[in-house]
C-alpha cells in the first residue's frame, strides 16, 4: 500500500509548566471516570431494575455499552490521527457528559439501554484517545513514568468502583451514579481546553479517506463476536445454536474485514503493524493480561465477600493493600523505564511478579487465610503494574507517528475484547466449578426440597442476597437444614472461585512466559515532545532491532 509521508501541524506552543499540569490532571480525570462507569454501575443495578421493572433487560444494560464502546474505538482512533487529539477528545467529553446526563433521567428500561448505549458511542474511545495523547506529549524515553500512573488511575477506578456506586445508591439516588460524570467531564474538559495544545494532525487528512466499509465490517465482527459471548455467558451453555451463529456471524464478517484492509489506501486498523514483532507480540501479551485484570478485579472481591464474609464496604479497605501497591509499582515501573531508556529487564519482574501471585493465591485461597489473600493480590498486582503500562510504551515506541492514533486504538480494542472474554471464560468456570462442588456437598435432607428452592440453590447470587438479610429459604425450613444449605453453598462457591484463580494462573503464566521470550528490548526515543510532533517524520523502515534482555 502506497502512503503519504507522515506529517504533523505545528502544535499551538510548548507545553510544559503550568499547562503540562492542567493537561495531565484532565487527561487523568478522563481516564478515572471511563474507568470507573464499567464499575460503578453494576452495584446500583438491583435498585435500577426494582425501580423501572424490567429484570428481563438486566444484562442489556451493560451490553449495550459495552458493545457500543468497543466497536467506537477504532473510528474515534483514526479520526483523531486525521483531526487531531485534542479535537477527538473535546467531542467525545462532551458526548459522555449528554449519555451521563440521559441515562440520569431515563424513566424506563428501554430508555436507560438506549442512553447507555449513546454514552458507550462517547466513550469508547476516551482509553485510545487518553493514551495517544499522552504519546503526542512525551516521548517514549520519557513516556513510561507517565503511563505508570496513568494505568494507576485504571486499577484503582477499577477496584474504588462497587463501594462507591454503593453508597451514592444507598445516600441519593442509583441516577447519582451518573449524575457524578457531569461535574467531574465537565471540569476535566475545561481544564484540557486550556492545558491541551491544538494539535491538528495529519495536514494531508480529511474525512474521505476513513475506511468506512471496513469500519462497518469491524463493528458487526465485534458486535457479533461480544454478543456470542455474551450469550454463552448468560446461559453457561456455549453448545447452544445462538451461541454458534453469532460466532459464525462474527468469523465470516472478520474475514471480509480483512479482505477489505489489504485493499484499501488507508485502513481503519492499520494491520501491517502487525508484522512487527513488538508489537505483535505487546498486542497478545495485552489481550491475556487484561484477561486477568477483569477477572481479578470481579472475583477477588467476591471470594472476600463470599468466602471470608466481608461486607462491601469492609471489602474495600481489605482490598486496598493490593491498590496501593499497583499505584506504588506503576510509579516505580514507569519510572525504572525512562532512568534507563529500555523496558525489557523491568517487564522481566513483572513476568516473574505475575504469575508468583497468582500461584500463591491459588494455594492460599482454600486456606481462608486473609493475610496470604490479600498478599497473593499484592504480589499480583505488582507483576502486573511492571507489565500492562510498560507493553504500551514498547508498542508505541514501535508504532510510525502517523499511525499512533490507529496503533493505541487497535491494541485498546485487542484489550476490550481480552476484557470481555476473561468475564465469560472466568465466569463460566467459576459456574461449573460451583454446580459439580454444590452437587457433592448438599445434605441428604435437600433431596426432599420444594423444586424452586432447589433451583435457587444453583445460583450463587443468592448466597449474597442473603447474607445481606433476603430469606434464602422458606421460613418453616429447619433450622439445622438452613445452616446446612448454606454451608454447602459457602463451599460450593469456594470450589467455583478456586477453579477461578487456577484459571487465571495458567492465562498468567502464558502472559509471562509471551514477554519473557518472545518480546524483544528496544531504545525507547528521546526528543523534546514539541519536535516530536511538529516536525515531519518519516516512518521507520524496518522494527528496532531486537536486543537481548
Amino acid at each position: 500500500m502506497n502512503h503519504a509521508p507522515d506529517v504533523a501541524r505545528p502544535a499551538d506552543g510548548p507545553i510544559a509548566g503550568r499547562r503540562l499540569a492542567l493537561t495531565l490532571a484532565g487527561l487523568m480525570l478522563t481516564l478515572f471516570l471511563a474507568a470507573l462507569d464499567g464499575t460503578i454501575v453494576a452495584t446500583a443495578m438491583p435498585r435500577i431494575v426494582a425501580e423501572l421493572h424490567g429484570f428481563e433487560k438486566y444484562s442489556w444494560v451493560s451490553t449495550a455499552y459495552l458493545l457500543a464502546s468497543t466497536a467506537m474505538v477504532p473510528v474515534v482512533s483514526k479520526l483523531s490521527d486525521i483531526y487531531g487529539r485534542k479535537q477527538q477528545l473535546v467531542t467525545t467529553i462532551i458526548g459522555f457528559v449528554a449519555g451521563s446526563a440521559l441515562c440520569g433521567f431515563a424513566q424506563t428500561m428501554d430508555q436507560l439501554i438506549l442512553f447507555r448505549a449513546i454514552q458507550g458511542l462517547a466513550g469508547g474511545g476516551l482509553f485510545s484517545l487518553v493514551f495517544a495523547a499522552n504519546a503526542d506529549i512525551f516521548p517514549p524515553a520519557e513516556r513510561g513514568k507517565w503511563q505508570g500512573l496513568f494505568f494507576g488511575m485504571i486499577t484503582a477506578a477499577t477496584i474504588v468502583g462497587p463501594p462507591v456506586g454503593g453508597f451514592l445508591t444507598e445516600a441519593l439516588s442509583w441516577r447519582w451514579v451518573f449524575y457524578v460524570n457531569l461535574p467531574v467531564c465537565l471540569l476535566a474538559l475545561s481544564v484540557l481546553a486550556v492545558g491541551f495544545p491544538g494539535r491538528q494532525g495529519n495536514a494531508r487528512g480529511s474525512w474521505r479517506q476513513i475506511d468506512f466499509v471496513g469500519a462497518l465490517t469491524l463493528v458487526v465482527a465485534i458486535t457479533a463476536l461480544l454478543l456470542s459471548i455474551l450469550a454463552g455467558t448468560s446461559t453457561n451453555n456455549w453448545l447452544q445454536p445462538e451461541v454458534w451463529e453469532l460466532g459464525a456471524l462474527a468469523l465470516a464478517a472478520f474475514a471480509f474485514f480483512l479482505w477489505v484492509e489489504q485493499r484499501v489506501a488507508d485502513p481503519i486498523l492499520p494491520l501491517g503493524l502487525l508484522k512487527n514483532r513488538v508489537v505483535a507480540v505487546g498486542t497478545a501479551a495485552s489481550f491475556l493480561i487484561a484477561f486477568l485484570m477483569v477477572s481479578t478485579s470481579l472475583y477477588a472481591p467476591l471470594y472476600i465477600q463470599s468466602v471470608l464474609g466481608d461486607s462491601p464496604t469492609t471489602s474495600g479497605f481489605t482490598l486496598m493493600p493490593q491498590i496501593l501497591t499497583a499505584l506504588a509499582f506503576n510509579v516505580l515501573g514507569g519510572q525504572l523505564v525512562s532512568r534507563r531508556g529500555r523496558y525489557k529487564r523491568i517487564m522481566l519482574i513483572g513476568c516473574f511478579l505475575l504469575p508468583l501471585g497468582l500461584a500463591c493465591l491459588v494455594l492460599s485461597a482454600p486456606t481462608m487465610n486473609r493475610l496470604l489473600v490479600v498478599g497473593s493480590l499484592m504480589l499480583f498486582s505488582a507483576g502486573f503494574s511492571m507489565l500492562m503500562p510498560q507493553l504500551n510504551v514498547a508498542i508505541q515506541n514501535a508504532l510510525p507517528l502517523r499511525h499512533l492514533g490507529a496503533g493505541t486504538g487497535m491494541v485498546t480494542l485487542i484489550r476490550s475484547v481480552g476484557q470481555t472474554m476473561g468475564a465469560a471464560v472466568v465466569g463460566s468456570a467459576v459456574v461449573s466449578a460451583y454446580l459439580a462442588t454444590l452437587a457433592r456437598t448438599l445434605p441428604p435432607e435437600a433431596a426432599s426440597l420444594p423444586p424452586e428452592v432447589l433451583h435457587s440453590l444453583t445460583n450463587p447470587q443468592q448466597y449474597l442476597a442473603g447474607r445481606s438479610g433476603v430469606p434464602l429459604f422458606p421460613a418453616d425450613l429447619p433450622p439445622e437444614l438452613s445452616s446446612a444449605l448454606l454451608a454447602a453453598i459457602r463451599q460450593a462457591l469456594l470450589g467455583g472461585l478456586e477453579a477461578a484463580f487456577l484459571t487465571m494462573f495458567v492465562v498468567g503464566l502464558v502472559a509471562a512466559l509471551l514477554v519473557a521470550f518472545f518480546l524483544p528490548d528496544a531504545e525507547l526515543r528521546r526528543g523534546r515532545p514539541a519536535t516530536v510532533m511538529s516536525a515531519p517524520v518519516p516512518e521507520p523502515a524496518r522494527a528496532p532491532a531486537p536486543l537481548s534482555s
